[in-house]
């Protein structure tokens, strides 16, 4: 396993060295990255690999895909402990919906797996691998936000995840020998460029737009695509669990990827708010009672974003009635009474029902 995996990020990394110097990219490191780029190449594309790989050989692999997407959890954890990278409420029960799904889809054959060595071993593999992707993820952020663009980093730390890879299988005894056939160099190259090399690009712009843990759930949706393809090419049935536990996984797709603000940098974005209440029905009344609503989201919506109104930057407002604005900006001014934003107003009079709306950027600056 360690062999395979060794020469497979051996070639992603100089396939991305190689892109990164078409592009005009510095491929050095500082010398305070470099031990940080090392951590995720053994975890991310080392360990985690090695480890799930070798689960496979012992439990199913829809089993072992289930654990990995646990992995989000990880990501969750060590992202707020270590890069302080929000974490919602919202986004906590869309993972667990998530694995919820999954554990319904896997149901059959978990009840039909026996509980021995072998099994629990197999789990604790694949436990380990959703721990090491989920960290290594974590790291991955950390990495992005010092600087270091996606193909830079993906050379460096596939190039250190091959080095951990061939020194544990050379402390492990194992063959070096390459298969030289035709369809093992044809999966080796598949998996280096295809899936790794534009799935792993594609993996972490998503880490740097929407943080760890909503980037690695969307490992959640493998072993739903896994079990798609099966039902495909290899007659299985796609029955109550199968449909409950899709449903399950969407709705936490649903909950993770759309939350109403995103960072990018230095900068929260906020999706335009209007005066919805708590319990999700739109709240009447005058300008004043529907501006207060919509700047208690925004502030709620910023706080689980990690931020607060002290650090908006930017509104856009619209108003339905132009002619309510001075009514509005007299509530507006009670929630930034120092240092009010830069704004811009316009009217909006086919808005329905809703009589404002706010958009807002806030300024918060990533961890370094």
């Amino acid at each position: 396993m360690a062999v395979s995996v060794g020469y497979r990020m051996a070639l992603v990394s100089l396939v991305m060295f190689g892109w990164s110097i078409a592009r005009g990219e510095k491929i050095g490191l500082r010398p305070i990255d470099q031990p940080w780029v090392v951590v995720q190449g053994v975890l991310f594309f080392g360990l985690a690999f090695i480890t799930f790989y070798h689960s496979t050989t012992l439990i199913t692999s829809g089993i072992s895909a289930l654990v990995l997407s646990t992995s989000s959890l990880f990501a969750a954890v060590v992202g707020w402990l270590f890069l302080s990278a929000p974490v919602t409420m919202r986004m906590l029960f869309g993972i667990m919906s998530g694995i919820a799904g999954l554990a319904v889809i896997a149901m059959p054959q978990l009840l039909a797996v026996s509980s021995g060595p072998q099994t629990m071993a197999g789990v604790a593999l694949a436990l380990a691998a959703a721990a090491c992707t989920g960290c290594g993820t974590v790291v991955a952020m950390r990495n992005q936000q010092a600087g270091i663009p996606i193909s830079v980093l993906m050379s460096w730390a596939a190039l250190f995840g091959a080095l951990f890879s061939f020194a544990l299988a050379l402390f492990g005894d194992m063959s070096f020998k390459v298969d030289i056939s035709a369809a093992y160099l044809a999966g080796l190259a598949y998996l280096a460029i295809i899936a790794s090399c534009v799935t792993f690009f594609m993996y972490f712009s998503l880490v740097q737009r929407i943080g760890p843990a909503s980037a690695s759930y969307t490992l959640a949706l493998v072993p739903v695509v896994a079990l798609l393809l099966s039902a495909l090419f290899e007659n299985l049935t796609i029955d109550g669990y199968v449909i409950a536990g899709g449903i399950a996984v969407l709705f936490g797709n649903i909950l993770v990827l759309s939350a109403p603000a995103r960072q990018a940098g230095d900068l929260i974005f906020l999706s335009g708010q209007v005066p919805f209440g708590p319990d999700g029905a739109l709240v009447g009344g005058d300008i004043e009672t529907q501006t207060r609503q919509v700047l208690d989201n925004i502030a709620a919506a910023l706080e689980q974003a990690g931020a607060s109104l002290d650090d908006v930057v930017k509104t856009t407002i619209w108003l339905t009635d132009r002619n309510d604005f001075v009514r509005f900006n007299a509530v507006y001014a009670q929630y930034f009474p120092h240092l009010p934003p830069a704004r811009s107003c316009v009217g909006a009079p086919l808005m329905v029902d809703a009589n404002v709306e706010i958009e807002v950027v806030a300024y918060r600056p990533a961890p370094s």
